[in-house]
């Protein structure tokens, strides 16, 4: 349960909340959804900015049980995927270097986790607003990684809104 000053309509809609849930749905089951419904990069990008929002009107209890299905979905498929299995890099989406070699489940996983802890708290949102970096930037500085396929993708894809960050 979050602290109290969370569980109000205002703390739990905070944009770093709306993150925590994205990553709980997992990538697969939205890559999953988006082959499935037929929607082009550019729909699935308006879809998932949609889908993620935040009634404005949504009491702190409708909020709660949103993040519960969603959480309780994310553990059914923890349980029952194989941790082993490669998992396959998105290749129409940017958030992978050019040749990124797939992936397995267990590093999915963790890295699922590793997303919730670093958009679990308010912290992350303050630092942000120190200079406006993130915590993208900050990795990508920390660990010596070439983050500037990210904007060339973007450049190279008109017809996809490029994020705010």
């Amino acid at each position: 349960m979050p602290p109290a000053h969370q569980r109000t309509d205002a703390g739990l809609a905070h944009p770093a909340h709306r993150r925590g849930r994205r990553e709980l749905d997992g990538p697969r089951r939205r890559r999953a959804r988006r082959a499935r419904n037929g929607r082009s990069l550019p729909e699935a990008f308006a879809w998932a900015e949609t889908v993620n929002r935040v009634d404005p009107d949504a009491t702190a209890e409708e909020i709660l049980a949103e993040f519960d299905r969603r959480h309780s979905a994310a553990l059914d498929n923890l349980r029952t995927c194989d941790l082993d299995a490669p998992v396959p890099v998105p290749a129409e989406m940017p958030w992978f270097p050019p040749g990124q070699p797939p992936f397995n489940g267990r590093w999915a996983a963790m890295h699922a986790l590793n997303e919730i802890a670093r958009h679990s708290g308010h912290a992350d949102i303050l630092r942000e607003a120190i200079d406006s970096r993130t915590m993208y930037e900050l990795i990508a500085e920390d660990q010596g990684i070439d983050m500037s396929y990210i904007g060339a993708w973007f450049a190279a894809h008109p017809e996809v809104p490029a994020p705010q960050w």
